[in-house]
């Protein structure tokens, strides 16, 4: 009997846990819908919007042309100069490493000296020496306007373009937010049959999923380029940078499961966007180029 109601008990108890549990992810599902939400109805993505079926009326291009136009515009215009200045602040925090070692073998032997003649001992030296060279480094960087955090920080100024641009195109191909605006409702007629190749069909997913497979082997591409280069500086990664590289990689196949179900459009909109980060990559890695955007 007692073992009975034992077991009433522990079983309730795992019944109300799950219960709280699908809640919780219940309610964290609503609040990540909502947020997606008043990104699509925002006033900057309406006036994107409004801008790119302007732009359509004016070029009288089909939507894949304007799609791979619009994108490289950005890409060009914002991105390429992102990327040079990134790699401009590389290059001068590896012209510092002579000066970093000349720093840390003076300061080594100076604290070694002291705290031979204060009676300190081996371990709080090498504090005070850790402590002395990170302070060291910090002047260095700072006069020469070089730390390696820029230029991992100037990547994140192109991620709200590619947001607006993102929720425009997912906007034009589900009617939304207004599926009764006659603009709207003529864009859509619009993708409907302005794709091209297999994907005709700009409002409907990629039918053999191409567009998500390719964009994703592109992007894992450019992430190892950009450990290859760092590697070829011999700069060190921080945790920062470590956790940043290993979530783009983790980010990629999360986009690569979205992708299979996102509008075609949208779909074409990101392969357009990192296949041009590709080749800029690879332009980047010219010699002759990097004489020209003074990056050698």
């Amino acid at each position: 009997m007692i073992r009975s109601k034992f077991c009433c008990i522990h079983s309730n108890s795992i019944l109300n846990n799950l219960s709280r549990e699908r809640k919780i992810l219940s309610k964290r599902s609503i609040s990540l819908i909502g947020w997606s939400d008043s990104i699509a109805r925002s006033s900057i993505v309406g006036s994107t919007m409004n801008h790119l079926i302007s732009f359509h009326q004016w070029s009288n291009l089909p939507w894949y042309g304007e799609i791979t136009i619009i994108t490289l515009m950005a890409r060009g215009l914002i991105a390429f100069p992102l990327t040079v200045l990134q790699r401009r602040i590389l290059l001068r925090y590896e012209k510092l490493k002579p000066e970093i070692e000349a720093l840390s073998m003076s300061l080594r032997n100076r604290i070694a000296e002291e705290a031979y003649l204060a009676g300190i001992s081996q371990k709080k030296s090498q504090q005070i020496f850790l402590k002395e060279m990170t302070k060291g480094i910090n002047r260095l960087i700072v006069r020469d306007n070089c730390h390696p955090l820029k230029a991992s920080l100037v990547t994140f100024f192109q991620i709200p373009f590619w947001i607006i641009l993102s929720n425009c195109f997912r906007n034009f191909a589900r009617i939304y937010p207004d599926p009764n605006d006659p603009q709207l409702l003529q864009t859509y007629e619009q993708l409907q049959t302005e794709g091209i190749f297999w994907f005709s069909n700009l409002t409907v997913p990629d039918p053999i999923g191409l567009l998500p497979f390719a964009t994703i082997l592109i992007n894992l591409s450019i992430i190892q380029m950009h450990v290859a280069e760092r590697r070829r500086l011999n700069i060190k990664d921080s945790k920062f940078i470590k956790i940043i590289t290993n979530f783009s990689r983790i980010l990629s196949f999360g986009l690569l499961i979205v992708g299979l179900t996102l509008p075609a459009d949208m779909s074409y909109y990101w392969f357009v966007s990192s296949s041009f980060g590709l080749l800029q990559n690879i332009i980047l890695r010219n010699p002759k180029m990097k004489s020209i955007l003074k990056i050698k």
